[in-house]
């Protein structure tokens, strides 16, 4: 099947006001093409099914004015999803998602129309018009839905141009990477809640603000919890509010306060039991008040979790909520371990040297060819948070333009004894001087082997040993620290 067309190609379709009539009323052609032509408008008129769907996908129009009293009836029956489903707003909203810039404009019966407009969001633009009604009517709707869909295709553009934007953090040409991108993509096209999986380190807040950037919710609040880290009382008051709980009402002030944005629960298996409970009764509650259309979109969020673990398993053993399991499950995300893009590795690690430079103010660092086989190597437990760390302290005591083998791999976990180097509580200057004393050690006290390995001037490393309790150079013991 061929793709609709590319949002571009859309803005420029709908600024030449193009219509799509399905009827088979020859009349009601007449009329079309008359106010067509004064509207200075193309006209493509087809009476079936298949004949508008081809249309909608090869082409893009403004406006697609629906008669419902033969076509809609005939698209149900024609496409199974449709009669599954066997309503008009099946049909339009099968319009919207061939043709996202397109108006649609109904033709029908007063009976038929009630409550027509309640499944459908804002961007859905829908007019429509009751028979009998006069020439004067149908112009001035025809003119009215060209003009917001030149409008909506402006906003989809800007939305589209959002997207690539939010993307530019999520560097990589590897097939893990490009696939993730994608589901990113197709997450920001929908406001179903979204799940996130992947191993710690991976990226899931930086793949969940990409979500929400490229959204229609991108311009709007995003706002992170952490359940690992909130008790049950802090978290119910920072998504709730201190309002008091009032069944059937779940959104308190403080989601009020993001208006309609996005909040990112990370950490979502940590959450304790009461916490999972009343989110389960919060999101099936904002998903009927969304089926009924009657409540403002500013009180509707959209709820991105994040986890780390197998959460089917913690759902298995009883520790997750199953319930809020399938309220979070519409969409799943999962963030590759970066050991599964090595072929990433170099640009990842040489854009972050690079930030770090414009962060410091400093002339930019360069990846030795040897430094780059050593990280392409390396294992990776921590993904791509242990890539960015290690790079951080290795390019903290490094004097030069370039890191070698050495002076990265010397700030990798498995080069570690034990857990010595990798305390959450160590401070940098701690680490600092357990990996220069260790890299004194290694090399037997010689200090230009240590400098050289450790990329730093003799001057630095004398200055370092004599702060340690070091003999000065060539001194008894110099390579012995003082008792």
């Amino acid at each position: 099947m061929l793709n609709a067309p590319v949002l571009s190609e859309q803005v420029e379709t709908a600024a030449s006001h193009s219509l799509l009539l399905c009827s088979t009323n020859e009349e009601l052609w007449r009329d079309v093409a008359n106010v067509a032509q004064h509207a200075d408008s193309d006209v493509s008129i087809t009476s079936e099914f298949e004949a508008t769907e081809a249309a909608l996908r090869q082409n893009a129009f403004a406006c697609c004015v629906l008669d419902i009293s033969d076509c809609g009836n005939q698209w149900m029956s024609a496409d199974a999803e449709l009669a599954g489903d066997n309503s008009v707003a099946a049909v339009i909203k099968h319009i919207h998602s061939l043709a996202p810039a397109c108006s649609v404009v109904i033709l029908t019966d007063p009976d038929a129309s009630r409550d027509l407009t309640a499944s459908f969001d804002d961007e859905v633009v829908l007019e429509i018009i009751e028979r009998p009604f006069g020439l004067s009517t149908l112009t001035s709707t025809l003119r009215r839905s060209i003009q917001y869909s030149m409008m909506l295709a402006q906003n989809l553009k800007l939305r589209e141009q959002l997207s690539n934007h939010a993307m530019r953090d999520l560097l990589g040409e590897s097939p893990p990477i490009q696939w993730l991108a994608e589901r990113i993509r197709q997450a920001a096209t929908h406001d179903q809640t979204v799940l996130i999986l992947g191993e710690p380190g991976t990226g899931k807040h930086l793949a969940a603000r990409a979500i929400h950037n490229g959204s229609r919710r991108g311009t709007r609040s995003f706002t992170e919890l952490n359940c690992g880290v909130l008790s049950s009382d802090a978290f119910q008051k920072s998504f709730f509010g201190n309002a008091p709980h009032i069944e059937g009402n779940y959104v308190g002030a403080s989601v009020n306060f993001v208006d309609g944005g996005t909040v990112f629960l990370s950490e979502i298996d940590a959450a304790p039991i009461p916490v999972q409970k009343r989110l389960t009764r919060f999101l099936e509650q904002q998903q009927r008040r969304s089926a009924r259309a009657d409540s403002s979109e500013s009180r509707q969020i959209r709820v991105i979790a994040s986890c780390s673990d197998d959460l089917k398993s913690k759902v298995r053993a009883g520790v997750f909520s199953k319930e809020l399991y399938n309220c979070l499950s519409d969409t799943i995300v999962e963030t590759p371990p970066l050991r599964e893009c090595r072929s990433d590795i170099p640009i990842l690690a040489n854009a972050y040297l690079h930030r770090l430079a414009v962060q410091e103010g400093r002339p930019p660092m360069r990846l030795a060819p040897d430094a780059i086989n050593v990280l392409i190597q390396y294992e990776w437990p921590g993904n791509v948070r242990e890539l960015h760390r290690s790079l951080n302290q290795a390019a903290k005591i490094h004097s030069g333009s370039e890191l070698s083998a050495e002076g990265v791999s010397t700030w990798l976990t498995s080069h570690f004894e034990g857990d010595q180097f990798s305390s959450p509580e160590m401070s940098l200057r701690e680490m600092e001087r357990k990996l220069i004393e260790a890299t004194f050690a290694r090399h037997n006290g010689n200090r230009e082997r240590t400098a050289q390995a450790l990329q730093i001037g003799i001057r630095t490393l004398s200055g370092k040993l004599r702060e340690y309790g070091y003999p000065p150079r060539g001194g008894p013991g110099s390579n012995l620290r003082a008792a």
